[in-house]
């Protein structure tokens, strides 16, 4: 946060067009109001784009946990694009992460592979991106036996070392369903009836799973999925192996 205040200023030369001036520019105003999710949902279409001012300030605002949840690999990840880019405090940072022998970079490699796995019912109110950097037929796979999972034929995709964001664009058209000890929020959209997946609080953290079959190509390159059978599990039991299996997760309600 220190060293976004410093270069914030000096980062809207990074634009090179008024169109991508004037965003990065709102953002500026976003971040200083303080708003940061604003700030956050200016600069990252044109971190995407390749502005290496916003992809910078997209690593710090992982780094502080500044619009969005805390997250050192997306962090990494942003700090990389800039630094390739030739930024000099984007390149800082990520030596300072490597001389601190944080989590990331320990798995370095592994982080820099990270990529995303994209669902979405079939109106597109409810989605699901699943952020891993591993490969397709190494992901976590079950076919929960369940009656509810059966007759959704439900494959439930997770990586523990991974990240989740659940979305919805009209919470009215969301059903959150529940069976059973009524511990996890099933996810259905009452348009369209898809399930996009699922969400459990644990110890104070979202933990989730997405539907594979939603994924591309319904999700045919993660292969079989396992079955499970979980009940005969206590509660207690379920808490602990979602917390170990699923995927940290948020959901973002429009």
């Amino acid at each position: 946060m220190r060293t976004l205040i410093a270069i914030l200023t000096a980062l809207v030369l990074f634009a090179t067009t008024p169109v991508v001036a004037g965003g990065f520019e709102d953002g500026l105003a976003a971040y200083q109001a303080p708003d940061y999710q604003k700030a956050f949902l200016l600069w990252k279409p044109l971190a995407k784009q390749g502005n290496v001012g916003a992809q910078y300030n997209l690593g710090l605002m992982y780094t502080d946990g500044q619009g969005v949840p805390q997250d050192d690999v997306m962090a990494l990840y942003w700090y990389t694009k800039a630094a390739k880019q030739g930024l000099a405090t984007a390149q800082h940072n990520l030596g300072h992460m490597y001389k601190q022998g944080s989590r990331t970079v320990t798995t370095k490699d592994k982080l820099l592979m990270a990529k995303t796995i994209k669902g979405s019912c079939h109106c597109g109110n409810l989605k699901a991106t699943l952020t891993t950097s591993k490969k397709p037929q190494d992901m976590w796979l079950r076919a929960c036996q369940c009656d509810f999972c059966r007759s959704h034929n439900m494959r439930s995709l997770s990586d523990s070392e991974g990240r989740i964001e659940m979305r919805v664009q009209d919470e009215t058209q969301l059903n959150r369903y529940h069976f059973g000890l009524n511990m996890v929020d099933f996810l259905i959209c009452k348009n369209c009836g898809n399930y996009i997946g699922a969400v459990q609080q644990v110890d104070g953290q979202l933990f989730g799973i997405m539907n594979a079959n939603l994924t591309e190509n319904r999700g045919t390159q993660f292969g079989e999925a396992n079955h499970a059978f979980y009940e005969q599990e206590t509660g207690e039991e379920r808490s602990a192996r979602r917390k170990d299996v699923w995927t940290p997760a948020t959901l973002k309600i429009a």
